[in-house]
C-alpha cells in the first residue's frame, strides 16, 4: 500500500517475522516496548518502541486495571484488544508517568485473519493491530461489500483511521466506484461519506470512481460548486448554439 501518515504504525511492528506456519500459533511475545504519559490530564498514552523511532498513541478509555495515575509512585495499566494484551508497569512522578510494557498476541485472533484471508506482512504487525484495536469483525464487514483487507498493512490502517463497515457500506450504497483499497483509505482520511457522493450525483456527476470523488474533495469541489459550473457550460453551449442558427 502507498504511504501514509500512519507509517510509524509499521514502523512499530519492526523487522518482519516469518509467520508462524503451526496452527494454532504460539503467542507472538515482544517485550521491548516503553511507555509514557505526560501532564496529569493526560487523555492518552504513548507506546513506542524502545529505540523511540516509532509510536502509537492509545486513549485512556481504552485502558483496563490502572493503578498509580493519580499519585507519585509504582504505575500499572493493560491494554487489552483482540489482537493480544499489552501490560505496563512503570513509575509517575510529577506530571508524568514512564515504564516498560510487555505484549502477548492472541492465537485465536491471528488463526482468524489467516482463515479470512488477511496476511500479516510481519508476524510483529498484530502489535499495532492491537494497539489500534483492529478487529475481525471490520474484516468481515468490509468483505461483505468486497472491500476485504488484503494484508496486516491494510487493516491497520483502517482500523486506525476509524473506517468502520456501515461507512463503507454508505459509500457503496450511495453510488461510489472503489476499486482499490488504498482509495478506501484516502476516502476516510478526506472524510468522504455517502452524503458527498449523493449530491455530486445530483449536481450531474453519477458513478464516480473512488479516485475521482477523492480528488473532487480534495480540491474543494463542493456540490454546489459542480451544478454551478454545469449551468455555465450548458449556458456556452446555448450560446454556441445561437451563433451557428445566425
Amino acid at each position: 500500500m502507498k504511504a501514509l501518515p500512519l507509517i510509524a504504525l509499521f514502523a512499530l511492528a519492526g523487522v518482519a517475522g516469518a509467520a508462524a506456519e503451526s496452527s494454532p500459533p504460539a503467542p507472538l511475545v515482544l517485550d521491548e516496548l516503553r511507555f509514557e504519559v505526560r501532564g496529569s490530564g493526560s487523555v492518552s498514552v504513548e507506546i513506542r518502541s524502545a529505540d523511540g523511532r516509532s509510536s502509537v498513541t492509545v486513549a485512556r478509555s481504552r485502558l483496563s486495571e490502572v493503578a498509580g495515575f493519580e499519585a507519585n509512585g509504582p504505575v500499572r495499566f493493560a491494554v487489552a484488544a483482540e489482537a493480544g494484551r499489552t501490560e505496563c508497569s512503570g513509575t509517575r512522578k510529577g506530571d508524568s508517568a514512564t515504564g516498560v510494557c510487555r505484549f502477548a498476541s492472541s492465537p485465536a485472533y491471528e488463526t482468524g485473519l489467516a482463515q479470512r484471508g488477511v496476511r500479516l506482512e510481519r508476524r510483529r504487525d498484530l502489535l499495532a493491530l492491537a494497539l489500534v484495536d483492529a478487529r475481525l469483525a471490520l474484516v468481515d464487514q468490509l468483505s461483505r461489500d468486497g472491500l476485504a483487507p488484503a494484508d496486516s498493512g491494510n487493516l491497520i490502517a483502517a482500523a486506525a483511521l476509524g473506517i468502520t463497515g456501515p461507512w463503507a457500506h454508505e459509500l457503496r450504497e450511495a453510488g461510489l466506484d472503489i476499486a482499490k483499497f488504498d482509495d478506501l483509505i484516502a476516502a476516510r482520511a478526506l472524510k468522504l461519506d455517502g452524503a458527498f457522493v449523493r449530491a455530486m450525483a445530483d449536481a450531474g456527476y453519477a458513478r464516480l470512481t473512488a479516485r475521482q470523488a477523492i480528488t473532487m474533495k480534495a480540491v474543494g469541489v463542493t456540490p454546489a460548486y459542480a451544478e454551478a459550473m454545469n449551468r455555465v457550460a450548458d449556458a456556452a453551449h446555448a450560446v454556441e448554439g445561437m451563433g451557428e442558427l445566425q
